[in-house]
């Protein structure tokens, strides 16, 4: 084999295109993997040993490549594919609220996903309800409905509004101008 892979990862979701070469074999040359697995959605052509295809799930997918010639002379080569969660991470929302004796936030995400997994307390809705006592970091798997991943995360803290008392206002007493006032003439 001449060709490797290349160093940029696959992005769940976005079409990945490769060419593996053979040098000194005699056509007609065949590919096939001869263990372990691609990733879901992707495939080799076996008369060009192209691997190309729209990755369907995140994950470092570990395959061997068997190429044979056409006097039956093989070769083989192990390789391993990683593919990313998809898309930019994604945005949380995240609004005060008082429903929480430190102060509580309503967390969201925006869009639609196919299934979400909080965590910390592994809810599955877009929108949760969240009352931190120490900073917490809070992070949600987005699941989009091909299969990918995206993910997101914000850091929180508790917080507390409260009346701080102060001191009642007093009058201002006018000071009196010693200056007599001249009468008109």
């Amino acid at each position: 084999f001449q060709k490797d892979l290349g160093p940029a990862p696959m992005l769940c979701g976005d079409f990945f295109l490769r060419q593996f070469v053979s040098s000194n074999g005699t056509p007609l040359i065949l590919w096939e993997i001869s263990a372990g697995d691609l990733p879901p959605g992707v495939a080799l052509d076996p008369f060009t040993g192209s691997v190309s295809g729209v990755p369907s799930r995140p994950g470092g997918f570990s395959f061997v490549v068997r190429v044979r010639d056409a006097t039956g002379a093989t070769a083989e080569r192990g390789f391993v594919l990683d593919v990313l969660d998809s898309g930019p991470y994604a945005a949380i929302a995240a609004a005060p609220v008082d429903s929480c004796l430190g102060g509580g936030y309503i967390l969201t995400v925006p869009g639609t996903f196919a299934s979400y997994s909080w965590s910390p307390g592994g809810e599955t809705t877009p929108t949760i309800a969240v009352c931190p006592i120490q900073p917490t970091l809070y992070s949600v798997v987005l699941s989009e409905p091909g299969g990918c991943e995206r993910r997101a995360s914000v850091e929180l803290q508790p917080y507390k509004i409260e009346l701080v008392p102060r001191q009642p206002l007093t009058p201002v007493e006018r000071k009196r101008s010693r200056t007599p006032l001249s009468a008109p003439r």
